[in-house]
């Protein structure tokens, strides 16, 4: 199973998360109207830098797209490619004069 987190995913997360807590707030009259205009920006730039930060960090400790060694996977897939000197091809027959 692949432990590693998805930025991305992360990001939107937080944006729902943040918009539910939002909503939730408004609807309970904890904050007014005017309250949303600085909520809104804030829960938009925290979830942009936690995705920031967790990408800075998959790149510290290597976890990251970069830490994928594509010549020692192609590699490791042709190591499992039997001998195929000893393929013989067969064609199916089929009726030339059948005109459907």
């Amino acid at each position: 199973m692949n432990s590693s987190i998805r930025v991305g995913y992360l990001v939107i997360g937080l944006i729902f998360l943040g918009i539910a807590a939002i909503w939730w707030l408004h609807d309970s009259g904890a904050i007014g109207t005017d309250g949303l205009d600085w909520l809104v920006p804030t829960v938009l730039l925290g979830a942009g830098l936690v995705g920031l930060l967790a990408t800075v960090l998959r790149g510290l400790t290597g976890r990251g797209a970069s830490a994928i060694d594509p010549v020692a996977d192609y590699e490791s897939q042709l190591s499992d490619v039997t001998d195929v000197t000893d393929v013989t091809v067969t064609t199916s027959a089929t009726d030339e004069g059948d005109d459907r």
